[in-house]
């Protein structure tokens, strides 16, 4: 029965996970009304002839299979290189709750797109994974499994613009502090 309690446990902490990243994310509202999930519409359907035309020598879930185990390393690296940013007094600065002010930290706003760019680049390899292994190279499956890699792609951008918000606050946080060193 204790293997049943820690797998209940484990589940508990997942599903925990999972609501506290949404709820960071935006939820529902925020996915629908991103503009790179628009683009990432626009480009599966501006690439048809990838997903919807079943090619002798390769289909759409090679490049998949190809391009996303890449982007995701080198996103986990830079996440966890984007922890270790900045000073910790710049940390405290950016982290925690403003009592005076609705809605979440800077800090955990920007793990969150992070997040949400990992989730998504997961989602869709393990998708353009079983496809390949069902042989799903063309119709509505393959142009879900296209989405999610052009929709990985695209909000490959929000988190470099991500990345630019949070070096302009560092930025603006290195100025202020030396102009309080200045003024003393």
């Amino acid at each position: 029965m204790e293997i049943f309690k820690k797998l209940q446990d484990q589940y508990k902490g997942v599903f925990e996970n999972l609501r506290l990243y949404w709820k960071l994310y935006g939820g529902s509202k925020s996915l629908i009304a991103s503009p790179y999930l628009h683009l990432a519409l626009l480009i599966s359907f501006a690439c048809k002839p990838v997903w919807n035309v079943d090619h002798e020598a390769w289909a759409w879930f090679d490049i998949c299979n190809s391009v996303l185990p890449n982007i995701l390393g080198f996103t986990l690296g830079g996440y966890a290189i984007l922890l270790a940013f900045g000073s910790s007094k710049f940390m405290e600065v950016i982290a925690g709750d403003d009592p005076d002010e609705d809605g979440d930290s800077p800090f955990m706003t920007i793990n969150a797109t992070f997040l949400h760019f990992i989730i998504i680049q997961a989602i869709a390899l393990i998708f353009s994974i079983i496809a390949l292994a069902w042989n799903y190279s063309t119709g509505p499956v393959a142009f879900i499994g296209f989405f999610l890699f052009s929709y990985a792609l695209t909000i490959s951008i929000a988190a470099a613009f991500a990345i630019l918000r949070l070096a302009k606050w560092y930025d603006n946080f290195i100025t202020n502090e030396r102009k309080k060193n200045d003024a003393l």
